[in-house]
């Protein structure tokens, strides 16, 4: 490189590490992260899936501890997508949400069809010792799929939705048949 990396630098190969399960690599770049920015937890919640992802159980736990006794939380997750000039956010698991009932609903019409083309949850980082099926239903009402069960209730066919995460963005095309048409997802 023609200059020195930053911290976001090494936050990008961290994040491409977990993408691509290089456990070496990841710890690498998140020592680097930590030495320019000790402070940011995002850092701490990657290397710690990361070890789980890898079944580097005490890795993870000890990233974990690290996390608590240094007073570091973790960031809550939020995802919002704007339809009609309105922007609605969602967090994981909301239940005050006044289309909740719908959206589920539509979650489950949608979940088996996108589970068919491939779109399944990476359950390998989750930090629970419970079976695949319980693991699954902790991703059930992540925060993007929310917005986008609420986005395929309140926009027309063929319409582009762009939902954006606090660590990504999600841009879909769809039809009344639920069925995915483009999918693109940027770091």
């Amino acid at each position: 490189m023609p200059f020195e990396p930053t911290g976001a630098v090494w936050g990008a190969l961290l994040g491409a590490s977990k993408m691509h399960k290089n456990t070496e690599v990841g710890a690498y770049a998140a020592q680097r992260v930590f030495e320019l920015d000790p402070s940011y937890q995002g850092t701490h919640t990657l290397l710690a899936n990361i070890y789980a992802s890898a079944g580097r159980w005490e890795n993870a736990a000890k990233v974990r501890r690290i996390m608590k006794d240094s007073g570091l939380k973790k960031e809550p997750a939020c995802s919002w997508v704007e339809i009609e000039n309105s922007v609605r956010v969602f967090v994981a698991n909301d239940v005050a949400h006044p289309q909740k009932d719908k959206i589920h609903k539509m979650w489950e019409k949608l979940n088996p069809k996108i589970k068919v083309i491939g779109c399944v949850p990476d359950t390998s980082h989750v930090l629970l010792f419970v079976d695949q099926q319980e693991k699954e239903l902790k991703f059930q009402y992540h925060t993007e799929k929310l917005a986008l069960q609420f986005a395929f209730l309140n926009t027309p066919s063929g319409s582009t939705i762009r939902i954006t995460k606090n660590i990504r963005v999600y841009d879909l095309g769809f039809d009344y048949d639920c069925k995915i048409i483009r999918y693109f997802d940027s770091n």
